[in-house]
């Protein structure tokens, strides 16, 4: 799941093979009605009463009924990839959002990239219409996307990284605003990325951290929720030698910011274990004295 909301827009969540979560009263309810499969990131939105408006893997919208959404079909986005989509409402244009989807490969006369759909719900759309469609934004594109609120309240914050093996790591941050979406600031990071792995920016909206897969390292990023710049904060080699390494998939932040989760592949060879770590980044050592909070048998 990749969401940038908070309150009840969150309550539903579609992600894997018709699977879902519902959450109220503080629990969450499996479901079983979604029409989704998706091996990789998807991207629900419920509206401010916790009522399902649509979700999507980024090549298909379903609306509240689980079915295909006016023109929701055809998005270019790839569902096997690690965070897929993301939804963004337009600022102060109540029924309006945006889609942004990440495809990493091209093919035929459609080339890789970050691209986005417009959403339009309204009286007379009210199960949601797909009104401007598949428009790019970047060259190319890695598998990452994440959102986060501006200092202001109204606007966002979307990140998106090129991808790494064309050229050099570059994060794209778009300030999207009432006027729309705005030129990115380009930021080249000058060290090694993976275009697999998730990209996640902290509740208070101060850090981000970048999991990279293929190269077993995370990289956390202080993060200026006014200007939109970055500034490295630390680069983590995680624990690996020939026999024994970790591969971090997924990275996710406590509500009071103070702690990051990551989600890996542990290589004990030779076995494979699933392992969530718990990283307490108020330590002065916060790499160093990680916890495991689980591990596959």
């Amino acid at each position: 799941m990749n969401t940038v909301f908070s309150q009840r827009e969150t309550d539903n969540w579609y992600f894997g093979i018709n699977a879902g979560l519902k959450f109220t009263s503080n629990k969450a309810t499996a479901v079983i009605d979604g029409a989704m499969a998706s091996k990789g990131g998807t991207a629900s939105l419920s509206d401010v009463n916790g009522n399902l408006l649509f979700y999507t893997n980024g090549k298909t919208i379903w609306n509240s009924n689980h079915q295909v959404m006016k023109n929701g079909d055809g998005l270019l986005g790839e569902p096997d990839n690690t965070q897929t989509a993301i939804i963004i409402p337009k600022p102060e244009r109540p029924g309006n959002y945006y889609v942004f989807y990440t495809k990493l490969n091209s093919e035929g006369i459609y080339s890789a990239g970050l691209y986005y759909s417009e959403i339009l719900v309204d009286a007379n759309n009210p199960l949601g219409a797909v009104i401007n469609k598949n428009k790019k934004l970047t060259p190319n594109s890695s598998e990452k996307l994440t959102a986060v609120h501006h200092s202001d309240g109204k606007s966002f914050w979307l990140f998106s990284l090129n991808n790494v093996e064309s050229e050099d790591a570059t994060i794209y941050t778009y300030k999207i605003t009432t006027n729309g979406i705005s030129l990115p600031i380009k930021q080249k990071i000058n060290r090694n990325l993976s275009n697999k792995g998730s990209m996640k920016v902290s509740p208070d909206g101060k850090k981000l951290a970048i999991a990279n897969y293929n190269l077993r390292t995370i990289h956390l990023f202080n993060f200026d929720s006014n200007t939109g710049y970055l500034s490295l904060k630390q680069e983590i080699n995680l624990d690996r030698n020939l026999f024994h390494a970790f591969s971090p998939l997924g990275v996710e932040f406590s509500q009071d910011s103070n702690v990051l989760y990551t989600t890996n592949l542990e290589y004990d060879s030779p076995n494979i274990f699933l392992r969530i770590t718990q990283i307490d980044l108020l330590s002065t050592s916060p790499f160093t004295n990680r916890q495991e909070k689980f591990k596959s048998t």
